[in-house]
C-alpha cells in the first residue's frame, strides 16, 4: 500500500508540473479505478505497470526540455 501512495503522490506531481498526459493519466486509472476490482497478485502487476508508465512520462518530460 505504501508504493500506491508513493505513485499516486508522483502522479500528481507530474500533473501539477504541466499539461496531463496520457501516460500519467492511464498510470492514475491503474491506480485507482481498476485498484479496487483486482485481487493481491494483480495489484502487484498494476504497481509494475503504473510504475513503467510514470517512468515513461519523466523520460518524455526530460527529453522535450533536452530539445
Amino acid at each position: 500500500m505504501a508504493r500506491r501512495k508513493q505513485l499516486v503522490a508522483e502522479v500528481g506531481r507530474l500533473r501539477g508540473e504541466g499539461s496531463s498526459s496520457t501516460f500519467a493519466d492511464n498510470a492514475m486509472q491503474l491506480l485507482t479505478r481498476w485498484w479496487a476490482s483486482t485481487g493481491w497478485n494483480a495489484r502487484e502487476e498494476l504497481l509494475k505497470a503504473a510504475d513503467w508508465l510514470i517512468r515513461v512520462e519523466r523520460q518524455s518530460r526530460q527529453a522535450g526540455s533536452a530539445s
